[in-house]
């Protein structure tokens, strides 16, 4: 691992210094070097290449530099890492030759990994327990949701928030008053540890370090199951793309910077995505332009219109939730879309892979 993230910093160094965001350009510059330096196999340096390929690739709009790669995982492909799933074990490649690992995996991920030929993983270390996890990737025959869509599916307008964590046309709302309040007592506990300074204190710190990560992915995962479960195959999830919306968002309040740093929109709609996928729901995502000011009877648009938590149209009258006004215009702009009425596309979830939680392998 170490030599995997050595050899990624050295190919970081070049690309940037470089300017070149092209995997082969890339591949051209430093593969030799890393093969000589650090001793990795040809598919190892491979891998560590396509891994500043695609760090350069998703940072190059943001015209900023991936940050320093840290040894923690190593990726994998199929020519240096293989399934044997009759004794349970592993094939991985590593600087001194292959590695025979047994998994310790239950039967639920082996009834998952039966008759799958996966080819590519990911080998994490997780420094609190001193373990190996390996994250592999398969691929289900999932239904595609346009061949399952008919006259009787329908199209659900999501819209996320901090208030409210989503509110949506079919009448799920869930709010985000107890994730603040425990954000905000996991930061007030981190402060009074960090001020104390002893070492009970830091040890206290070291253990509470990753479980407020922890416990807002268990959230998330809960609130993309209850969203998913409320649909049907063929039926379609409407969201808003709130792509960089951390740097359209500016406000000179604290708490406010806070609510907007610490919002985990972007797992929720991760998780959301390869669950609805698994069961032939169709996720798109929508300009978010205008869907919070927009009154969802009459179209008027004012920034009037919307006073904190509540929505009334100057208009006409209408009153409702702001957030789940929102919800509906954010599914009445998708099917201004798909009838023909806006030249804007959607964005569509296409991939249809996905990771299975963390596999323990050998320590």
């Amino acid at each position: 691992m170490h030599k995997f993230a050595d050899a990624c910093n050295y190919t970081l160094d070049i690309a940037y210094i470089k300017g070149i965001h092209n995997q082969f350009k890339i591949h051209h510059e430093s593969y030799k070097e890393i093969r000589d330096r650090f001793g990795l196999t040809a598919n190892l340096a491979v891998r560590a290449i396509a891994r500043v390929a695609q760090a350069m690739k998703s940072t190059r709009k943001k015209k900023s530099c991936p940050r320093h790669f840290k040894a923690t995982s190593v990726d994998y492909d199929q020519r240096i890492f293989s399934l044997d799933v009759n004794s349970w074990t592993v094939s991985l490649s590593t600087i001194n030759g292959r590695l025979h690992i047994p998994l310790a995996i239950g039967n639920y991920q082996r009834h998952l990994l039966l008759d799958q030929k996966p080819t590519f993983a990911t080998l994490y270390f997780n420094k609190r327990n001193k373990t190996f996890y390996l994250d592999i990737s398969i691929k289900n025959d999932v239904p595609d949701p346009d061949d399952l869509a008919n006259s009787d599916s329908k199209i659900v307008g999501v819209d996320r928030g901090i208030y409210n964590i989503v509110a949506t046309t079919n009448n799920i709302k869930i709010s985000g008053k107890e994730i603040q309040h425990t954000r905000r007592r996991f930061k007030h506990l981190r402060a009074r540890l960090q001020a104390k300074g002893t070492k009970s204190a830091k040890r206290a710190l070291q253990r509470l370090s990753g479980k407020e990560q922890r416990w807002m992915k268990y959230v998330n995962h809960c609130i993309s199951k209850l969203l998913v479960n409320s649909l049907n195959p063929g039926d379609t999830l409407v969201f808003e793309d709130l792509a960089n919306i951390r740097e359209r968002i500016k406000s000179y309040r604290k708490q406010t910077n806070f609510q907007i740093s610490n919002w985990a929109f972007y797992q929720l709609e991760q998780f959301v995505e390869y669950k609805a996928l698994a069961k032939g729901v169709k996720v798109v995502y929508i300009d978010p332009k205008y869907t919070s000011q927009r009154c969802s009877i009459c179209g008027h648009i004012s920034k009037t219109n919307r006073d904190k938590h509540s929505f009334r149209c100057e208009q006409c009258g209408h009153v409702a939730n702001a957030d789940t006004n929102a919800a509906y215009n954010i599914r009445s702009a998708h099917l201004a879309i798909t009838n023909g009425l806006s030249s804007t596309s959607p964005k569509v979830a296409s991939s249809l892979s996905y990771k299975l939680p963390a596999l323990a392998g050998g320590s």
